[in-house]
């Protein structure tokens, strides 16, 4: 992008092309269109949130004419072009956008078909058929910290809940348990049937995931050992009741 043209795109900074104004103008601009109106914004983030790239056009005006900027913020380097007419400029956003989406996607883009990397999700369960779901935790997360997914929204959703699957089995083997026992040897356990993964963009649904998990049924082996366990431990403890019959 290069051309010093009326209504074409000048390249007031950059370290990667040739500058195409002169230095007392490149220093006047520069303040005017850091400070301008943002009109388009696309984000990329690091792994805690934090903005990193940044992609901008702004509206700012020069001696009273208006004019327009498109500035490009990376980690090593800060680009600006301008341009007096506000379509080339647009063109001149859209075309960064794209060519830097090729390397890490945008957490969040205004760029139309540009999809965007950043998400928000929800993981709810459902305890009982009849039951409503209740959410257990709510977050957000980036599709660039994530390679492996290929930018699937899909595969974000499966691997969200997958993280939980093993944790839920284990609470509903445990609650098995404390039933099969007569009483609540394990404090956490609870019975969960279905888990969902609802994962979304700027408040719209791109991708639902759920898990059903069937009752837990220990064998009476295990309830017996385990029953005789805690009548050890209780009895070790001096346990006033630990004779008492768990059943």
């Amino acid at each position: 992008m290069a051309s010093s043209t009326a209504g074409e795109l000048r390249i007031i900074s950059s370290p990667y092309e040739r500058v195409t104004v002169d230095e007392e103008t490149a220093e006047r601009i520069e303040p005017l269109a850091h400070a301008g109106q943002e009109l388009r914004r696309s984000e990329g983030l690091d792994e805690y949130g934090q903005v990193t790239y940044l992609l901008q056009l702004i509206a700012f005006y020069d001696g009273g004419q208006p004019r327009f900027a498109v500035r490009h913020q990376r980690p090593d380097s800060d680009e600006l072009w301008d341009s007096e007419d506000r379509g080339v400029a647009d063109a001149a956003y859209e075309e960064q956008g794209r060519d830097a989406a090729e390397n890490a996607p945008w957490e969040r883009t205004d760029i139309e078909g540009l999809a965007a990397a950043g998400y928000e999700y929800t993981v709810e369960v459902q305890d009982g058929p009849d039951e409503a779901f209740r959410t257990l935790v709510t977050g957000t997360g980036t599709l660039s910290a994530h390679p492996e997914w290929d930018n699937d929204l899909e595969e974000a959703a499966r691997e969200i809940g997958s993280e939980r699957v093993r944790d839920i089995e284990r609470g509903n083997e445990e609650a098995a348990l404390n039933e099969a026992l007569g009483e609540r040897w394990y404090d956490r356990a609870e019975h969960i049937g279905r888990l969902r993964v609802t994962v979304t963009q700027d408040g719209e649904e791109m991708a639902v995931h759920e898990w059903t998990f069937e009752p837990a049924d220990p064998d009476p082996a295990t309830v017996a050992r385990l029953r005789e366990f805690i009548r050890r431990e209780r009895a070790a403890a001096n346990d006033p009741y630990a004779d008492f019959d768990l059943l």
